[in-house]
């Protein structure tokens, strides 16, 4: 029976939701394992989005534009204004359960969803139809459950990705196959297949959003994350976290606090205005 990782492991993103005009709903019960979340957006410019080591179908709300699927990503980028969206947020490694097809075809790409998952034409139109948030994840949730039927995800994939996280990423390729009692590559094989990337590369992945929880801590210090993350030293967790987030540590550190600032004051005023 394979480990359940969303009990253990949340991704963080690049500020609150609130200050980047996103908001976000958890999935029901059934979907839990394999969706992060619902979400809609205001579409505003200038939202870093960082990896997250999930995948996403969004979906414009005004025209008639068609929606997309973004597979898993090892950069981030800065995003364009654009038309409200409503988001279905897949973990990285519960993608093909629903879209049967291989993940490594995703990484990194933006196609039409409705070349990856079956229907899904009529149901973005009816999400766009919806006149509520709550409306449009109903009608997601009951087509995801459609799809899922009595699929389960990869078990020697998620307890891989299990014996990642609760070693802080100090662990090898290696030393997870032999926990999985597979081979390496098989492991690697299985990872390709499931998650889109190499059990290095997601490794990597991981190591990179747990530095970066650790940098929205009191009293970070950089060089207490290299023994605890396994880097070789400082400059190779500069260099690592800066390839994956966009700017440097420091940038992102401060771009942080001024959003979580923004976020801040502006629910204070909702509140008084409420």
């Amino acid at each position: 029976m394979p480990f359940s990782l969303e009990r253990i492991f949340t991704a963080a993103l690049s500020a609150p939701p609130q200050a980047n005009g996103i908001t976000e709903i958890p999935p029901c019960a059934p979907l839990a394992p394999y969706i992060r979340c619902f979400w809609a957006g205001d579409g505003r410019e200038g939202v870093r989005v960082i990896p997250d080591i999930c995948a996403d179908i969004i979906i414009p709300l005004d025209g008639n534009a068609p929606a997309h699927f973004c597979g898993t990503s090892g950069g981030s980028f800065v995003t364009e204004a654009s038309a409200p969206q409503f988001g279905i947020r897949f973990f990285a490694w519960a993608v093909p359960l629903f879209a049967r097809a291989d993940a490594s075809l995703f990484f990194g790409t933006c196609i039409p969803a409705g070349d990856v998952f079956p229907g899904f034409g009529r149901v973005q139109e009816r999400i766009r139809e919806a006149r509520t948030f709550s409306a449009r994840i109903c009608i997601a949730q009951e087509y995801l459950l459609s799809l899922i039927g009595t699929q389960e995800l990869d078990s020697a994939v998620m307890n891989a990705l299990h014996f990642f996280v609760t070693k802080n990423c100090r662990a090898s390729v290696e030393a997870a196959a032999r926990f999985c009692a597979v081979s390496t590559r098989s492991l690697e094989r299985k990872f390709l297949r499931t998650v889109g990337t190499s059990p290095a590369q997601t490794l990597g992945l991981f190591r990179y959003q747990l530095l970066w929880q650790e940098c929205l801590k009191p009293g970070f210090d950089a060089l207490d994350c290299v023994e605890k993350f396994g880097f070789y030293d400082q400059a190779h967790l500069c260099n690592s976290f800066k390839t994956h987030h966009g700017i440097s540590l420091t940038q992102a550190r401060a771009e942080r606090s001024a959003l979580s600032h923004f976020s801040n004051t502006a629910g204070k005023k909702s509140r008084i205005l409420e």
